[in-house]
């Protein structure tokens, strides 16, 4: 479990420092910093492993457009959990207030951003991962219901779902006819939130791909691309009082759900998982029945952590107090993040309002006044 971490100059996380629990939901305005913190934490736990960490080069991209904008200090994401601690640094070049410390010389890694490459190190401020452990497999869901609702095609061996919902009829077909039980799990689990689905069923589908063939033309070698036709699946529900409903027609929240449970139930489970807008297109009370089965599935899998964003005040009624965590801009554009049991009135407070009606009277513009010390940090 990720216990804290730490950003500077990472986008608009200059410098933010947080606390998260098994379950934590960060709360804010628009663009205040809420989905920056899920992908420092994805590109964390992808440092944790030396097998996974050439896609950490591939996330980030280019760093200069990920340095919080005005600043030319180091940019840093650091972690500590029940491993260790682990940090990455980007554009760190040694000096002489660095001392003896040996963790920055830990490892480089040159990455290519169009004018050269920029130095990416490994920190270790506790000594390596115990043991050569990692933080274990993430996954951060930005879903779309276009690549949802997509029939789907795979010639894996057990077929997966990308974080952005691509391959979810594959993977769910796949789960009934090879693992029934875990997939009858999620189509119960499913009912829990969204009670008016039945069954589902995952008709043939043809899905189109683009492949790159190699032609030879009097002895020269040439590459050309072409579209091909594979049968894959799609899916169909059967819904109260209506069979066979194409997943096009089916409710985004519906088809949220289903993606949210394919990934956290089906094969591959991750052991952080990172989710933009769990509240997502959800009725108030399919909100408390969906944070009522994660905790479910956190108490059945005791390495699982959930970090996750909200708007919504009806969720956070159905959470603890130290389970939600603030965000906000300072005028300088930089964010300042807290928990909601910090506020200088909670104590007042708590035991007459849920934490939804609290955060809904008091918002987040209390932060900047209270990180005031942090703001020129």
């Amino acid at each position: 479990m990720i216990d804290k971490v730490v950003f500077q100059n990472f986008k608009a996380l200059r410098d933010v420092s947080l606390d998260l629990e098994r379950f934590t939901v960060l709360v804010g305005p628009n663009a205040s910093g809420k989905t920056s913190i899920l992908q420092g934490l994805d590109h964390l736990v992808l440092a944790s492993s030396e097998q996974r960490r050439t896609k950490l080069i591939d996330a980030m991209g280019n760093p200069g457009r990920i340095a919080t904008s005005g600043t030319y200090g180091r940019m840093l994401l650091q972690c500590s959990s029940h491993l260790g601690e682990l940090g990455v640094a980007i554009n760190a070049p040694r000096s002489e207030s660095d001392g003896n410390d040996q963790s920055w010389l830990s490892e480089m890694i040159d990455l290519p951003d169009g004018g050269g490459s920029c130095r990416v190190q490994m920190v270790y401020p506790g000594g390596h991962f115990r043991d050569n452990q990692t933080l274990g497999p993430a996954v951060l869901l930005r879903l779309d219901v276009k690549r949802l609702v997509a029939p789907s095609y795979s010639e894996e061996p057990v077929p997966h779902m990308e974080p952005d919902g691509e391959g979810l009829a594959s993977v769910l077909a796949y789960m009934a006819s090879n693992e029934p039980d875990d997939y009858q799990a999620i189509l119960e689990a499913l009912r829990g939130v969204i009670p008016s689905v039945e069954a589902m069923r995952f008709p043939r589908a043809a899905v189109t791909r683009t492949v790159s063939e190699i032609i030879e033309v009097e002895e020269k070698t040439f590459t050309h691309r072409v579209d091909r036709e594979y049968w894959g699946n799609s899916i169909e529900f059967d819904m109260q009082g209506a069979p066979r409903i194409p997943v096009h027609l089916v409710s985004e929240g519906t088809l949220f759900v289903l993606g949210v449970l394919t990934v956290l139930m089906g094969p591959g489970r991750p052991q952080v998982v990172l989710l933009d807008d769990i509240d997502r297109a959800l009725h108030p009370k399919a909100q408390g029945d969906l944070v009522a089965l994660l905790r479910k599935l956190l108490d059945q899998n005791p390495e699982m952590q959930i970090v996750a964003t909200s708007h919504s005040p009806y969720l956070l009624d159905h959470l603890q107090p130290e389970e939600v965590r603030l965000t906000t801009l300072r005028d300088d554009g930089s964010v300042a993040c807290g928990r909601l049991d910090e506020h200088p009135e909670f104590d007042k407070w708590k035991e007459s309002m849920r934490p939804g009606e609290f955060w809904s009277l008091v918002g987040e513009d209390w932060l900047v006044e209270a990180n005031a010390g942090e703001a020129g940090s």
